[in-house]
């Protein structure tokens, strides 16, 4: 047995904290979107960016960061991640524009490319034993559920006493902790190759995302049929395709294409990206309903995601437990109908529906739902490969969940702001609004309910309502759409998951070369 298997339940902790602090960094952010807005003066457009600037980096480096971690060292490349991780927390928390903290954010992205990549190979590493490896992959799973549990209720508490920043800053001590952990338990594990990064691909797959990205976020604002947001979209999908080509045929490629090739793996890859494109677009709007909508404050709003949250930190592990008894197939697919028809229910709501006899439940159902499939799919991914492909698999991962929360915010935010721009602009100009003003209510739902309350009397109440109105509407749309998406998905399991998709008993070797004290 090697070191890394005899401290394999000393380790996992510490990875699973290291996904943990780079996961919560969206959720804790999500409760202070409205803050941001009011005192940097943001825009929905700014807001999006406020998220995908982390996301968007984290999934364009997370194929290079693996190579760096193979040709340096897993051990290395985590500490460095993690040591540039708290540096650029710091300097998003004493960010004063928007730009800046868009800049920031994309720094603490690119560090935590460098930090996750080696978790889930260590895991699967650590744990030779099928049914044991199981369970880990259900804690490593859930560290989504905990963050999501935490990630809220930290942030509202800081937010209730401190400055937004607070919510970056509080990564700096969390992380001096993790490095004299990893340092002290985290064995050294020699590099597996030393052949050159894929630069040209490099290049390539990150700026294909990056141009599609860019184009979904600013279509609502600069027009769909814009010139340069189709040039934009026809040049992401050009480089996609020929990123695909050349990873094809390189040598030691940033993404192994021939990783698709099983059909399990690809659809499971697919239902992830499905459900955090789901997750991530969701709760971007979710966080600005309980805030501007419902007018709680981000300490509250963190305390109503409580049950939600709770209910995922202890589905999730569940799910690798339930798959080994009834088949991935059958879980996954029926979890997921579950959290499409949640989405479905979610039309309904209203500016004044009951948190707890409504929302909650619709909350806990869709949460419920999601994270039961999170287990067995990042099972079925790995356990659908070959050991020589497990580490490619194990980046592959951990892109889909990037690549969801990019995408997520990306998408949902611009069918929102595809309702929400039109609808706010038409209804001011009618009133006889000047330009300014129109445009500043556009802007976001916090802008558009400053202009109505600085106008004031009767067309200030009557404006006030029609944002409210306006906002449900593209916030009901993107729901419609997130229930469509996840109904399909769960026809996708169930069509082509199987039942050889359980996980399997039998041992496999380890991925990774012996690791040294």
């Amino acid at each position: 047995m090697t070191t890394l298997e005899s401290r394999r339940w000393v380790i996992l902790p510490i990875l699973c904290l290291a996904v943990l602090i780079v996961v919560i960094d969206n959720t804790i952010v999500n409760v202070a979107l409205p803050t941001i807005s009011r005192q940097l003066h943001a825009s929905t457009t700014s807001l999006q960016w406020v998220i995908d600037a982390y996301s968007l980096p984290f999934c364009g480096f997370i194929l290079a960061a693996a190579g760096i971690s193979e040709r340096f060292g897993r051990k290395r490349t985590m500490q460095l991640g993690l040591m540039l991780f708290a540096l650029f927390s710091a300097v998003a928390a004493w960010s004063h524009s928007t730009e800046a903290l868009i800049g920031a954010r994309a720094l603490m992205g690119v560090s935590a490319a460098l930090t996750v990549p080696s978790t889930l190979s260590l895991v699967t590493a650590a744990f030779s034993n099928e049914r044991e490896r199981a369970k880990a992959y259900g804690a490593w799973a859930g560290t989504g559920g905990i963050a999501g549990l935490t990630g809220p209720i930290v942030g509202g508490a800081l937010m209730l006493h401190f400055w937004y920043g607070s919510i970056f800053l509080i990564n700096v001590p969390i992380i001096a902790v993790m490095l004299v952990a990893v340092q002290i338990a985290v064995p050294n594990l020699d590099a597996s190759t030393r052949s050159p990064i894929d630069v040209f691909g490099l290049i390539e797959g990150t700026a294909s995302v990056t141009l599609l990205v860019l184009a979904i976020i600013q279509g609502p604002s600069w027009g769909w049929t814009n010139p340069l947001v189709l040039v934009f979209f026809g040049a992401a999908l050009l480089l996609m395709a020929s990123f695909v080509r050349h990873e094809r045929n390189h040598r030691d490629p940033l993404l192994q294409v021939r990783l698709f090739a099983s059909r399990r793996f690809s659809t499971a890859s697919l239902i992830r990206v499905v459900g955090y494109v789901s997750i991530f677009g969701y709760t971007f709007l979710l966080t600005q309903y309980f805030q501007i909508i419902r007018g709680y404050s981000p300490f509250s709003a963190g305390l109503h995601s409580i049950p939600p949250a709770l209910c995922g930190m202890i589905i999730t592990p569940l799910g690798a437990f339930a798959a080994l008894r009834f088949g991935t197939r059958m879980v996954v697919a029926t979890s997921v109908l579950f959290a499409s028809a949640a989405f479905l229910m979610m039309t309904f709501s209203t500016p004044v529906s009951s948190y707890f006899g409504f929302i909650v439940v619709v909350q806990v159902f869709s949460s419920g739902g999601m994270n039961l499939s999170n287990a067995p799919l990042t099972s079925t991914l790995m356990t659908s490969l070959t050991p020589d492909l497990i580490k490619s698999g194990s980046a592959v991962n951990e892109v889909t969940v990037q690549l969801g929360a990019t995408m997520g915010v990306a998408i949902m935010g611009s069918i929102f702001s595809s309702t929400f721009i039109p609808g706010v602009a038409s209804a001011f100009r009618a009133h006889g609004l000047s330009s300014v003003a129109v445009l500043r209510a556009q802007s976001s739902a916090v802008g558009a309910l400053s202009v109505a309350k600085h106008l004031g009397g009767p067309l200030g109440t009557q404006l006030h309502a029609m944002v409210f109105s306006v906002f449900m509407q593209g916030f009901h749309r993107v729901c419609i759409l997130i229930s469509i998406m996840l109904f399909l998905a769960a026809a996708l399991a169930y069509r082509n998951l199987g039942p050889t998709a359980q996980v399997s008993h039998q041992k496999v070797s380890s991925p990774l070369p012996p690791a040294t004290e």
